[in-house]
């Protein structure tokens, strides 16, 4: 494999390749993130506590979901309460 220095951008240092960034590394990192991450997916959309946002939008964009989100839940959560107010 052929050194290459990268650069970031945001903070001008450079990029540092750990001894374990390599294909089989990488594969065996995904692999039990999938094994430990999937069952707590499922259990807490189940739950219907988990809602997925699709990071490999633009960084603006990835907030403005979140933010939707925590504001649903606040509507959500502030609904029971208005309803107990009103009694």
């Amino acid at each position: 494999m052929k050194n290459v220095n990268v650069w970031m951008q945001v903070t001008g240092e450079a990029l540092i390749q750990r001894s374990d960034d390599n294909p089989a590394a990488l594969k065996k990192r995904l692999e039990a993130y999938h094994r430990q991450t999937q069952p707590l997916v499922q259990y807490y959309s189940m739950q219907k506590l988990h809602v997925p946002v699709d990071a490999s939008k633009p960084s603006d964009t990835v907030f403005a979901s979140i933010c939707e989100i925590f504001e649903a839940i606040k509507k959500k959560d502030a609904a029971p309460a208005a309803a107990v107010a009103a009694r």
